[in-house]
């Protein structure tokens, strides 16, 4: 039995996976997310929107419903997310404990 990896083949030219990843010029998923948000399309009442408006517009109106989700969705979109508090206590007696031996 040989050694692993076999230095010999490990990247040889024969010794690669074929037609791996994402072809070349193709797009990812999120570029097709953004193309259908930012698409225009036509409202009911004729008026020309794009579509990421309509999902927010969805969104506000599932939280005035009383949506908690929607509400904290966007709560956070606008406020940003609330910060965490840290304790430092243990860290703080340890600077004390420190400097108390000079």
């Amino acid at each position: 039995m040989g050694e692993f990896p076999n230095k010999a083949t490990q990247f040889s030219k024969t010794n690669q996976p074929k037609n791996s990843g994402r072809k070349h010029g193709s797009l990812s998923l999120k570029t097709w997310i953004e193309k259908v948000w930012n698409e225009e399309i036509t409202e009911d009442n004729g008026n020309k929107i794009v579509r990421i408006l309509l999902s927010v517009k969805a969104l506000v109106k599932k939280a005035e419903e009383g949506d908690v989700g929607a509400f904290k969705a966007l709560v956070e979109r606008v406020e940003g997310l609330p910060t965490q508090k840290i304790e430092t206590t243990e860290v703080q007696r340890l600077i004390q404990i420190d400097t108390a031996d000079d």
